[in-house]
């Protein structure tokens, strides 16, 4: 069996690091989102701005890690016997229903965009 060079560990983790800095951006948003509603923000642009971003960054998170399974299958393929290398080419079930949560979430800060927009219109018509 051939060995595992540190190249090629480097270059798994810069692979991996690439979906890592995704999901820490997805994190601070997050905090910044409910940090925001315990400051009683909730039906505001800003707030459906950060849900939607948090969203979206989450949304790329899982996209970029089902690019990077074959990448990191191709790097190693020396490494990896030939029947495990078919496992990573698919989407799994966890892969789809972390992305129809965050579609979900995604239309919920749209919802919440038009909520914010109704609430100011009825503030400017008092």
């Amino acid at each position: 069996s051939a060995e595992v060079t540190s190249s090629i560990r480097l270059a798994g983790f810069g692979l991996s690091f690439i979906t890592w800095l995704v999901v820490a951006a997805c994190c601070m948003t997050a905090w910044r989102l409910f940090s925001s509603y315990l400051q009683g923000q909730i039906f505001t642009a800003g707030a459906a701005g950060l849900l939607r971003q948090t969203a979206l960054l989450g949304i790329a998170a899982v996209l970029i890690d089902i690019v990077i399974r074959p990448l990191m299958v191709w790097l190693v393929a020396g490494m990896v016997p030939a029947y495990a290398k078919a496992s990573y080419y698919y989407f799994s079930p966890h892969d789809l229903a972390l992305l129809i949560f965050l579609i979900s979430l995604f239309a919920i800060a749209h919802i919440f965009t038009v909520a914010a927009e109704m609430a100011d219109e009825n503030a400017e018509s008092l």
